[in-house]
């Protein structure tokens, strides 16, 4: 009731607001007008047209033009568009004015900030703009692959080639352990919005805001920084249609070497070994091939809008196709767009409506298939004689690869629903009013069934389950904007806001069931299974949980003389996912800047156009974490025999944290923001220093006084220091050959300062399992105060002695052999995270011909390569395959098994990620517009010292940097595998009509 009363208050006030814009609009008058560009006279479309001093305005259609009613009161209009600089022209008695833009510098572009847009030389925070000119090309999942080596300290790593498989995005280093370390997605003004439902040939640019300056607008979720996505609106004047598509294909990059089956022959011939005759049927198989193909990739966009000034609309259509070079692995999407703007009382009234939808199909496979296909015989033939699949189940964990992807289906269908209402009113000159309305409903279905006669399935006589959930958020969004300026030298812009978000998550069942009678039905029919009465139920394991977060906030903006900028922002927010004695929190920030090129010391000189300093600091929270963690839990625990009968016995399973609350991450922040040689070369420096307190980790406690042994708890801290460079540069320009640079480098120090405080106290802690086969409770790394995070902590490897036996370095820095060690021997021996990553973007141009040349890379990390560790066993060999380097070298000839340094290795690398090549038709051609067709390749070559798949290796949680086996004891495991890195090639087209 009371959240009601609160949207009844708002709803009443939105209606005596447009009463009064009503009442007090006065008498105005249309102006018309065309824009052009000032070095060639061409016509400029979208260029905005702002009334100044208000929010009112609108945009050049396709032929330039304009027509904008303007009031009695209003003074002056506003002309600016991305690259361009900004011209005012008074209105006086004008009923038609014409402006001409000059090429602008790039700190006069507009980006987009919480809750309003503000110029780039305006802004006193770190933020990184991407415009969809300068986006990745080729096969892309998902938007945060766009950006993939372009923003400075933004780190977004995929590693394999699964198609199924989300990207790892990292901004400015790791800054928690409870959770990932993605940012937070805002999508056309839409906190939280699900990045699944924007097609990359939808979205207009991508605004990466880095520090808690930028990012405490957004408070408890944006520690890990704020990513802004902006898409594609409609535009006043002719309809347009637009296509975008292309067919690629891809194919391994790279293959695990291991042994023919003639050559593991021979050197067990060698050796005076030889298979069981089970396992040698003469034959030479190539199981890496025979689980792959070529994968083959499509996607089509259509989109089309239009309209005029009081009304606008944008749809758009996307559907994509990506089959996974890995049979049966595949992602098919269809998204859907529509949007409409409209404006009344002469665009006092601004109203808006967006509704997005994602069906999502994909198809998954057991990662299990990459172990058993680099380890299972290539001695034996994939079929027997009579057809079924060649197997030796008397082994542990050894399976037919291609059984496993034919004999196993799982699959997952998502239906995602985005529908986004605002309104924005005028209420005074100045003075904005805006509400935003937000509904997002993912509903997952998924379904997994073993075959009766499977490796997983013939225990059972087949297995079968299905699981259905739904995640549902609301959230209302209402704000006041001020702006005014004062004698021409005092600029200030005022937010006060309201935001109410509930989370309704995991709404949903599962069902599960074995003993089926046929195949044919696979999980549709589960409830045909047990007809023996074997096995059969239905529960909810997945728990309806729901969160609630209110939140206050504040900002204001301030220019003197249009040099000195100061910034301020306040958020306090009140979640129901912590404890009691910490509901609330406040995450405070302040920045300034100084535009020195505005000084008039800077007048005479003619090297900088512009120049600005600034500082900010800023406090951000981290609260993903799952509803109730702060409470007390109960589950089933045992049973217990009353009255002759047993029934269910329930106990603590979570103990309560009164005191359980947000992560806190605050950042100091220093730029310098550039442009020199009449904008010839344009650049940002950042130097950050990044502390995150108040960790969240689970502890050990004792039992008593608490009744379960562990506790969820806030006590540790870490710290990250680095810097950012970010360079633009027309290396060619004003001429018929052109040529475009971009450079970024980023480098970031990360170190865990604390794991413990007066009550819970962790000297240390070992992570990172690889799980290989008789090392599964070995850690290969250590999270230590002290230590960065992904610090590998192992047997230091020192070689061979003269009978050819690894030897190691114990703590005493003595050489033993392999039986002589023990735990206390681990040492340091690498880090995960790298000491620098870089990319460097290259556009070409000549005439209608463009290329695009894209490096990136990262240097000072090590991985820890897991699959080599188990294709090194050359006293197995006789029961499962090995490596051709192991045959070279005889690693472990007479060795046990044993995590080390040695599998450490360098994962530096510098790779040609993408290559494009467009030819663009200004010709018209009857209803085309324009064409433009491009051949693009991917992934074309890597430069490294890592001897396995690819190094581009997960860098999330609390082990990063291991290049993992794909081993699992269940097919729906789906661990740090090896899934093949690809090589793709795609051939697109873009048309307007």
């Amino acid at each position: 009731m009371k959240n009601r009363g609160i949207l009844c208050n708002f709803a009443w006030c939105f209606i005596v607001f447009l009463s009064f814009a009503q009442l007090s609009f006065a008498q105005g008058k249309v102006v018309t007008g065309t824009v052009t560009d000032g070095s060639n006279n061409d016509v400029l479309p979208g260029v905005t047209v702002q009334i100044k001093g208000t929010a009112s305005g609108t945009v050049t259609g396709p032929d330039g033009t304009y027509k904008l009613t303007v009031p009695a009161t209003a003074t002056s209009l506003v002309f600016s568009f991305i690259g361009y600089d900004s011209q005012e022209i008074v209105i006086g008695s004008q009923t038609v004015i014409n402006a001409s833009l000059k090429g602008g510098k790039a700190l006069e572009e507009v980006v987009v900030v919480g809750y309003g847009t503000q110029k780039k030389k305006d802004l006193t925070g770190a933020i990184s703009s991407v415009s969809a000119k300068d986006f990745n090309k080729g096969v892309m999942q998902t938007p945060e692959q766009l950006l993939q080596g372009k923003v400075a300290g933004l780190t977004v790593t995929r590693q394999g080639g699964d198609p199924n498989r989300r990207s790892n995005v990292q901004l400015r280093g790791p800054s928690t352990l409870a959770g990932n370390t993605e940012p937070f997605y805002v999508i056309d003004g839409v906190p939280g919005a699900s990045i699944d439902l924007v097609a990359p040939d939808d979205i207009v640019s991508i605004d990466v805001m880095k520090d808690a300056a930028s990012t405490a607008i957004y408070g408890t979720r944006a520690a890990n920084g704020v990513i802004m996505v902006t898409t594609k609106g409609g535009k006043a004047g002719q309809s347009t249609l637009s296509y975008s598509g292309y067919v690629a294909v891809e194919s391994i990059a790279k293959r695990v070497k291991v042994a023919t089956g003639d050559e593991l022959r021979a050197y067990l011939n060698s050796q005076g070994k030889k298979l069981d005759v089970a396992d040698d049927d003469g034959a030479n198989t190539d199981w890496q091939k025979e689980i792959t193909r070529l994968g083959v990739s499509h996607n089509h966009n259509i989109s089309f809008g239009g309209g005029n000034e009081q009304t606008k609309y944008q749809a758009s259509v996307n559907y994509f196709k990506n089959n996974g070079i890995v049979k049966n692995s595949s992602i098919e999407r269809i998204l859907g767009r529509l949007r409409a703007d409209h404006s009344a009382f002469n665009d006092k009234l601004r109203l808006s409506f967006s509704v997005s939808n994602s069906i999502i199909n994909n198809h998954y496979i057991d990662y299990a298939i990459f172990y058993q296909a680099v380890r299972f015989l290539p001695t034996v033939n994939v079929y027997k004689p009579d057809g079924t699949y060649k197997e030796n189940l008397s082994r542990y964990d050894y399976y037919n690869p291609l059984a496993l992807i034919n004999q196993i289906v799982d699959e997952r269908k998502q239906n995602i629903l985005l529908a986004n209402g605002r309104a924005s009113l005028d209420l005074l000159p100045g003075l904005t009013y805006d509400v935003s309305l937000s509904y997002q409903k993912d509903n997952t279905t998924s379904g997994l069934f073993q075959e009766r006669n499977s490796a997983f399935g013939m225990g059972n006589n087949g297995y079968a389950r299905r699981t259905a959930y739904a995640n549902t958020t609301k959230i209302l969004e209402t704000y006041f904007n001020y702006s005014k300026t004062f004698g021409e030298v005092h600029d200030l812009k005022l937010l006060a806001g309201y935001s109410y978000q509930q989370d309704d998550i995991d709404d949903g069942f599962q069902a599960q069931s074995m003993n089926f009678l046929t195949d044919d039905l696979g999980y549709y029919g589960i409830l045909n299974g047990n007809p023996s009465g074997a096995y059969n139920y239905l529960n909810g394991s997945k728990p309806f949980k729901d969160g609630k977060l209110i939140s206050f906030y504040g900002r204001f903006n301030y220019a003197f003389k249009n040099k000195y900028l100061l910034q301020g922002t306040l958020r306090r927010d009140g979640s129901s996912r912590f404890g009691a004695n910490n509901k609330w929190a406040n995450f405070p920030a302040i920045s300034g800047a100084w535009r020195v090129s505005e000084e008039g010391f800077m007048k005479g000189q003619r090297l900088f156009d512009d120049l600005k300093l600034r500082v900010g600091y800023g406090v951000s929270g981290y609260q993903a974490v799952d509803p109730y963690q702060s409470l007390a839990r109960y589950g089933v625990k045992g049973a217990a025999f009353v009255n002759g009968t047993w029934i269910n016995t329930y106990a603590y399973t979570q103990n309560p944290n009164k005191d359980l609350q947000w992560e806190k991450t605050s950042v100091f922040n220093i730029g310098i923001d550039f442009s020199i040689i009449k904008g010839r070369i344009n650049g940002t420096v950042e130097w950050y220093d990044k502390k995150t307190t108040d960790m969240l980790d689970k502890y050990n406690v004792p039992v008593p006084p608490y009744p379960v042994p562990e506790l969820f708890a806030n006590v540790g801290a870490m710290n990250n220091k680095g810097i950012e460079v970010s360079l633009g540069i027309d290396v060619l320009k004003d001429r018929p050959f052109t040529w475009t640079a971009n450079l970024n480098f980023a480098a970031n120090k990360n170190k865990i300062t604390s794991l413990s405080n007066e009550q819970l106290k962790k000297e240390f802690e070992y992570v990172g399992n690889p799980g290989g086969q008789g090392l599964s409770d070995i850690p290969v790394a250590i999270i230590k105060p002290g230590l960065p995070l992904g610090t590998f902590f192992t047997y230091e490897y020192a070689g061979k002695d003269k009978d050819g036996i690894a030897i190691y370095n114990n703590a005493n820095g003595q050489q033993v052999k392999a039986k002589d060690l023990r735990r206390e021997d681990f040492k340091v021996v690498g880090y995960a995270l790298p000491d620098f990553t870089y990319g460097w973007n290259n556009n070409f141009q000549y005439k209608q011909l463009d290329l695009n040349l894209f490096f990136r890379g990262v240097y000072g990390n090590k991985i820890f390569n897991a699959l080599a560790t188990n294709l090194d066993r050359l006293s197995e060999a006789t029961s499962v395959n090995v490596s051709k380097k192991a045959l070279e070298e005889g690693i472990t000839k007479n060795d046990p098994p044993l995590y080390s340094s040695y599998y450490v290795e360098d994962g530096s690398f510098l790779r040609l990620a993408n290559a494009t090549i467009g030819y663009t038709f200004n010709q018209k051609i009857k209803a085309i517009k324009s064409a433009r067709i491009y051949f693009t390749a991917q992934n074309l070559f890597t430069i490294t010292k890592f001897t396995g798949v690819d190094p581009e290796v997960d860098l999330g949680g609390k082990s990063p940097g291991i290049a993992g086996l794909g081993q699992g004891d269940t097919p729906d495991k789906r661990n740090s595998a090896i899934y093949p890195s690809t090589r793709s090639f795609s051939l697109g087209v873009n048309v307007n009509f």
